[in-house]
């Protein structure tokens, strides 16, 4: 994982994602845990981190860290 290109947000959500590896998480359980609140900026977060193959996406609000982050 390429930390340089991820935001303090981003890699606090990741640290959420990763604690909980191989369950999955929802949204909001990770920005409570990032200490973030839910905003345009959070949910554009979530999307590139998916886009990037960091998270994978279990429907709308549930998320895990991608497989391939722990190989």
């Amino acid at each position: 994982m390429n930390g340089n290109k991820l935001s303090g947000m981003e890699k606090k959500l990741m640290r959420a994602a990763r604690a909980v590896y191989p369950e999955t998480i929802s949204k909001g359980e990770m920005l409570t845990q990032a200490e973030y609140a839910s905003s345009g900026p959070t949910s554009k977060a979530f999307a590139r981190l998916v886009r990037y193959g960091y998270l994978v996406a279990h429907g709308s609000s549930r998320l895990s860290a991608s497989p391939v982050l722990f190989d």
